[in-house]
Parts: structure tokens; sequence; C-alpha cells
């Protein structure tokens, strides 16, 4: 916020932020208010360790369906006759999906 003779006055600012502006950004927050950065970042990482579980989880779901999706293709490219190895392929996939999603029970 910007205060401009005695009147607020709101500014928007647009920043692009990647992984490598992270350590920059904590050191800078750190500087600014240590004690709130800290507690700040506190508070987030625990956030993100709880939902690690449904994060690997849906990693890995979308690995088997990316798995499946190119088995699926691999087996459509090739000539009718000529597939074999690709539906066996296709189906040992599926079921080791299918296996893997009820020992996580979904």
């Amino acid at each position: 916020m910007i205060r401009m003779r005695g009147r607020l006055r709101e500014t928007e600012v647009e920043v692009d932020i990647g992984p490598n502006d992270f350590s920059t950004l904590l050191e800078t927050m750190c500087i600014v208010d240590r004690q709130a950065a800290m507690q700040a970042m506190s508070v987030e990482l625990a956030r993100q360790i709880q939902t690690q579980p449904d994060r690997d989880a849906g990693t890995a779901a979308a690995a088997r369906s990316a798995l499946h999706e190119l088995a699926a293709e691999n087996y459509a490219k090739k000539p009718y006759g000529q597939d074999e190895e690709e539906r066996i392929v296709m189906d040992g996939v599926a079921a080791l999906n299918s296996e893997l999603s009820k020992q996580e029970g979904r």
C-alpha cells in the first residue's frame, strides 16, 4: 500500500516466482521480520506435511494413468495381428493398476 498526501492508494504488483527464488524470498522475509517469517513458515510447513499423503496418492494415480494411456496408445498403433505383445503389456498394466487401487482402498 502506498500513502500519498494523507490518502491510501492500493498498488498491484505482479511477480513471477520460480523455485530458484524460494531461498531469496525466505531470506528477505526473515530480514524484514524474522519472528513473523519463522512463524508463517512453520505453520505452512506443518500444513504441507499433513497434506503429503494425499499428494503422494495423487501423484501415484497420475503415474498409473499415464502408464496405462501409453500402453493403450502403443497397442492401438500396431496393426491387427501384430499387436499381441502390446495387448499383453496393456492388459498387464491394467491388472497391476487395478490391484494397486484395491490395496490403496480406492
